[in-house]
């Protein structure tokens, strides 16, 4: 019975995705849409901090460790979950997202790591240059900066999760 229901379930989907025009948003990659709102993310909060509250250095790391990861598990994790046409698309641009309070925690412990290597190149490139150059200190330079940094923490999380499945399935295979 419930094969049944399923099968005009997904007949009926069909037949509703058949008479609806695909729009542009959905034409895009859900990859690009997610790295392109992160950094839209990391660039309003180094506007809204360093510009904004006129901080710098170890304090724009403190401070914007703190309110970035409360804005990326409130609000761009929530925006993910609302954008993916699969489970668990989301994995792969985020630390982790749980409805659990430890996921805050987390996410700002992550953000705390961004905003301090991220504000420690900052400062190693303008001491190098000078104040002549504008690359990092600007949002949209530190919050590239920022997504690289990111990109990097997950990359490495994404290799260590590869690496713990790798064992266990040798030790499966060993049994």
């Amino acid at each position: 019975m419930k094969k049944n229901k399923s099968k005009e379930e997904k007949q009926k989907k069909e037949e509703i995705a058949s008479y609806q025009k695909t729009s542009f948003f959905q034409k895009i990659p859900y990859g690009v849409k997610a790295v392109f709102l992160k950094y839209w993310f990391y660039g309003a909060l180094f506007f809204f901090i360093a510009m904004g509250m006129r901080l710098g250095g170890e304090n724009l790391a403190i401070i914007g460790g703190l309110i970035g990861g409360v804005v990326f598990d409130f609000m761009y994790g929530n925006l993910l979950l609302m954008m993916e046409d699969e489970p668990n698309q989301h994995d792969n641009y985020i630390i982790y997202k749980s409805k659990k309070v430890w996921s805050v925690f987390i996410n700002i412990v992550f953000e705390l790591a961004v905003f301090f290597i991220t504000a420690y190149i900052s400062i190693a490139c303008v001491r190098i240059y000078g104040d002549s150059i504008w690359l990092f200190q600007e949002p949209l330079s530190q919050g590239l900066l920022a997504l690289a940094v990111d990109s990097l923490l997950l990359g490495i999380k994404y290799l260590i999760k590869v690496i713990v499945n790798k064992v266990k399935v040798s030790k499966e295979n060993k049994k």
